[in-house]
This record gives structure tokens, C-alpha cells and sequence, in this order.
């Protein structure tokens, strides 16, 4: 039986994190220190995983400390691909964009890589709509609107 976890461990952030890396598009580590970006999601995000008995086998978080613009911001979404096409990747996402309603956020907001096209498809599903390119260009901002 799968539980849905709210968790803010930093050790437990880090650990499914390092075990994900590579899933990631593209590779976490590649863009992030996953040890500073697990201390910061564990002391200012909201974390929720799902636990299969075994293993934490999906994770998200999201930050929704944005008073001025009423901003949430989907720090990282992943699950692992054993489990994939069974409804965690939205699952988790609406328990996020959930939480964002109940701290008052407007809008609820991510960044996905131009080259993640399973991703993109995804989030067009759930309604996401491109807000704007990041300075980069190979990645993209992309907006639902809570309210």
C-alpha cells in the first residue's frame, strides 16, 4: 500500500535525490549541489513523498513563501521510472498546487527544459500554459492559475 508522506528531512530529501539524479532532464547534479539544494528545500519548501512500504518512490516540493506576487514555485517533481504511468506525478502535483491554495498563492509556477517534452505534455494536461522563456533559453517558465 502506497502512503503519501509530508517530510521535511533533509536526510530523507537528499537521499531520494541522489538516488533520482539521473532521471532527472537533465541530471540533477549536473545543475544543482543535491546536499545544499536538500538543506534548502528541507528548511523552506513544502516536501511530500510517496512510500511504497519499501522506498520512497516519488517526491515533490514546492515553495510558496511569495507574499508580494502570490507566486508558488514547483522546486522539483520526480518519480521513480518503475512506478511512472500510475498517476503519482499528478497526484503529487495536486497535493502541491493544493497546499499553494491554502497559503494563499494566485499562481502556481515551474521550470521545465525545452528538450523535456514528455514533461511539457504533462503539464499542458494539467492546464500549465508557457509564461515565458528563462534568460538561457533552454529552459521555460510555466503558470497555472489557482485563482
Amino acid at each position: 500500500m502506497n502512503k503519501t508522506l509530508i517530510c521535511n528531512d533533509e536526510n530523507r530529501i537528499k537521499k531520494f535525490l541522489e538516488m533520482a539524479d539521473s532521471y532527472f532532464f537533465p541530471a540533477l547534479s549536473s545543475r544543482v549541489d543535491i546536499s545544499t539544494y536538500s538543506r534548502k528545500l528541507s528548511k523552506n519548501a513544502f516536501n511530500v513523498f510517496i512510500h511504497n512500504g519499501e522506498e520512497d518512490i516519488a517526491h515533490a516540493a514546492v515553495y510558496v513563501n511569495d507574499k508580494v506576487d502570490f507566486k508558488a514555485f514547483l522546486s522539483t517533481i520526480c518519480v521513480l521510472p518503475n512506478f511512472q504511468g500510475r498517476g503519482y506525478a499528478s497526484k503529487l502535483l495536486n497535493l502541491c498546487i493544493e497546499h499553494a491554495k491554502q497559503k494563499g498563492m494566485q499562481f502556481f509556477e515551474l521550470e521545465v527544459d525545452n528538450n523535456n517534452k514528455d514533461a511539457i505534455l504533462f503539464y499542458k494536461r494539467k492546464e500549465f500554459e508557457i509564461s515565458s522563456s528563462v534568460s538561457d533559453q533552454k529552459s521555460m517558465i510555466m503558470r497555472f492559475k489557482i485563482f
